[in-house]
């Protein structure tokens, strides 16, 4: 597949790859890469030095409806493929993604701004949904329902519910595409993927790895844009051929997908993953250093651009001075730089708009009467044009500062205290949000507590002695304002298939009686 040639700072980074050619500034539109007819592009920027990474396509409206057109034409065929066409076609791509893992991972630091390690991580992560659900494309089972009629008998089946429109953000590009396309493969729908604008290369290089996996042309169509993003919204929750929306992203852009598909005259399926505001609640007989192990797993991964990691941290009175002075020691040990660096712990934020935002809670925090212990400002040893926030340790928050209610989404520990069973849930409930909640507690002794606190948390998910909650065979997803729907598990496949009916009648025959 010939590519259009590379800009001079694309260049640069492709000839950084152990295969070049996986970096491409442009669109996959029916397995074929194409700029946009424009001509336009929009810069793709290094979050940890501000650099220039490459151009990437800024495609329109119009573009993407000749997209959609795309995938509704394909999916006419790819709906009759055989599950074990789609299970040998998502293993494949699973094996392609592993063998490939060091260039995803260069290109997810290098455009996101996360540790090395981290986007290794998130490789392997992604290539495990890819796995499940080649598994599932062969478990697409119905159901036999028995009549009462001795002449009719009564069957379900499933089928795809046709072309999906597929919305994610920057802070895991390759695992949220992962989530969300390889049910669809699975299945036999198709999809046309608008990658965020921070993170096209290393969505568009994951794309493409599907074609050399054998997913058909028009299967999967990805079509970057930065200045049509609200446009291209729009197109997707009233476009009649797109069945399905799936969105990642924050609450106000999901609620506002919503309307819009509501207003539009087909209705279609959508599945929301939407903001978090996480609970981290640890009482006085929890494994200190697993809590703490656990807390660091969930808190500072992505540097806390992650919309499952701790927001609010409530810890018993009794192990709270503990709970700080262990922390405190582990946080000392942080190295903050560009994800590439070595012994780098805690890159950049996303951009300045985004580490500011860091600034502006740790500010308001102070400003109420809450301790700084660590961190709290713009580290001076980083690049001056990078988006760096130091890792941070308030302690004395309430829930009249801004970040009980708000998503800090960065490396800010916000810790307060509380002093019993009840007191703990009603605050760690006392949010909009519904995604996750964590919970530390001595299970031997206190297995009834767990029940009762796994039962109560008014969330999506819940971990009890564990920071972390996803996994392909687990299903993830929220309740309240984070959400609608499941990904990944066997429950994900449901909002990607109809049930139909079959109503067999006129059965002959006599009766064996």
């Amino acid at each position: 597949m010939s590519a259009p040639k590379l800009s001079a700072a694309a260049a640069k980074l492709a000839s950084e790859l152990k295969d070049p050619s996986l970096l491409s500034e442009v669109g996959l539109i029916n397995g074929k890469l194409v700029a946009a007819k424009s001509g336009k592009t929009f810069e793709v920027i290094d979050p940890a030095t501000g650099d220039v990474l490459g151009n990437a396509a800024d495609f329109t409206v119009e573009e993407l409806t000749d997209a959609i057109n795309v995938a509704t034409k394909t999916f006419d065929t790819w709906r009759h493929s055989t599950p074990n066409v789609r299970s040998g076609i998502l293993q494949k791509w699973r094996q392609l993604v592993l063998e490939n893992k060091d260039d995803l991972a260069r290109l997810i630091t290098t455009e996101n701004g996360k540790p090395i390690f981290e986007s290794e991580g998130e490789v392997a992560y992604a290539a495990s949904f890819l796995d499940w659900f080649a598994g599932e494309a062969m478990r697409l089972y119905g159901d036999f329902i028995p009549s009462p009629n001795p002449t009719t008998r009564t069957v379900v089946i499933r089928q795809p519910v046709g072309p999906v429109a597929t919305i994610c953000p920057w802070n895991f590009p390759i695992a949220m595409f992962a989530k969300k396309l390889a049910p669809v493969v699975a299945v036999g729908c198709t999809s046309i993927l608008k990658p965020p604008p921070e993170t096209p290369f290393s969505i568009t290089a994951f794309a493409l790895l599907a074609q050399r996996a054998g997913v058909p042309d028009g299967v999967i169509n990805v079509l970057p844009t930065k200045t049509h993003t609200k446009d291209f919204g729009i197109e997707m929750c009233s476009n009649p051929n797109i069945k399905k929306v799936s969105f990642t992203g924050s609450t106000a852009v999901g609620k506002h997908l919503m309307e819009l598909c509501a207003k539009a005259h087909n209705i279609r399926r959508i599945t929301l993953e939407l903001g978090g505001n996480s609970p981290f609640i640890v009482f006085d007989d929890a494994d200190l250093e697993l809590a703490i192990e656990g807390f660091l797993a969930g808190k500072f991964r992505a540097n806390g651009e992650n919309c499952c990691a701790p927001n609010r941290v409530l810890i018993q009175s009794g192990i709270h001075d503990r709970f700080v002075e262990a922390l405190s020691a582990k946080m000392n040990s942080f190295k903050t730089g560009h994800g590439t660096g070595k012994g780098v712990t805690n890159g950049p934020l996303i951009h300045t708009v985004q580490r500011d935002k860091c600034k502006a809670f740790v500010d308001d925090m102070v400003s109420k009467g809450a301790k700084v212990v660590i961190g709290g400002k713009i580290p001076e040893d980083c690049p001056a044009k990078g988006a760096f926030y130091s890792p941070t340790l308030v302690t004395g928050v309430t829930s009249k500062m801004n970040s009980w209610r708000g998503e800090i989404f960065g490396p800010v520990a916000a810790l307060t205290t509380f002093e019993t069973e009840k007191e703990a849930v009603d605050m760690a409930n006392d949010c909009e949000m519904g995604l996750a909640a964590y919970v530390y507690t001595t299970v031997s002794s206190n297995v009834a507590r767990c029940w009762r606190i796994g039962e109560e948390l008014d969330y999506g998910m819940v971990g009890i002695n564990s920071g972390l909650v996803s996994a392909a065979e687990a299903p993830f997803g929220g309740k309240n304002n984070s959400g609608l729907g499941r990904e990944g598990s066997k429950y994900a496949i449901d909002d990607f298939t109809d049930k139909k009916l079959l109503a067999w009648g006129g059965i002959k025959g006599a009766p064996l009686y």
